[in-house]
């Protein structure tokens, strides 16, 4: 997820933009550690109910590919 999507969610959500260092507003550092530390944690929780089927070398798969599929 990108600091753009975070931000759009937590303006979203009613978090407001704070005055920054350089001038500009936006969200504080700190929000997008603990969006960042929510998607880990919902990511560990998903893949210990659902592992993801064992893969060769040079194949990669997106979570978010299983969850389009409807597989979680």
């Amino acid at each position: 997820m990108t600091n753009e999507e975070i931000t759009k969610l937590a303006l979203d959500n009613g978090f407001k933009l704070k005055p920054q260092q350089d001038g500009k507003n936006a969200l504080n550092s700190y929000v997008f550690l603990f969006a960042r530390a929510i998607i880990d944690a919902s990511t560990k929780e998903i893949l210990e109910e659902h592992p993801l089927p064992a893969l060769a070398d040079n194949e990669r798969v997106e979570l978010n590919d299983f969850i389009k599929q409807g597989l979680l």
